[in-house]
């Protein structure tokens, strides 16, 4: 493990754990972060991906662009992050670490960050018919997909309450 010299890597009871399962721990310098590359990289990589998607929809739907969704930003990019395939090998983090592919069909499950989706009325969703000029959808925010349903269900940003919420019927 290479971790900084907290007080959690010092204490008595994990050293006697590393002990325990013969590994070994090793100290970063006092602000020398990078050392520890690889995992310094990707958070990185992850925050700069989460800037630009930020960036992208104050640019593109100014009405949307608030820095409290920075959380669910970062939450795309490490997704993102953790799905993309490596060029070379066409491997991703979660292949490796899983030793499953990622059905790569499922990025078609995703969408720009931020940008404009439009969830069909409830009404509809149940079944039943609505008057005729009502409208139909409402439009509403991509804001990734979501953890705790299937990997087709995504969150989205209700614009007129602010409410975050998994849909299924989105276009």
């Amino acid at each position: 493990y290479l971790s900084d010299n907290g007080s959690a890597f010092t204490s008595r009871e994990y050293q006697a754990h590393l002990q325990q399962f013969a590994q070994i721990s090793r100290f970063a310098g006092v602000g020398a972060h990078h050392h520890n590359g690889i995992a310094e990289r990707s958070i990185q990589t992850v925050m700069s991906i989460a800037r630009t998607m930020l960036l992208h929809a104050a640019i593109h739907w100014t009405d949307i662009a608030d820095a409290k969704l920075w959380p669910l930003a970062v939450k795309h990019a490490v997704f993102l992050h953790n799905h993309m395939p490596n060029p070379t090998t066409g491997l991703s983090p979660h292949d490796l670490f899983s030793q499953s592919r990622w059905p790569h069909s499922k990025f078609q499950d995703c969408h720009v960050w931020g940008c404009p989706v439009y969830v069909l009325d409830k009404t509809m969703q149940d079944g039943k018919k609505l008057p005729r000029w009502k409208p139909r959808s409402s439009r509403h925010a991509y804001m990734g997909l979501s953890e705790n349903h299937a990997s087709s269900v995504p969150l989205v940003l209700n614009l007129d309450t602010g409410a975050i919420t998994p849909q299924y019927h989105v276009v």
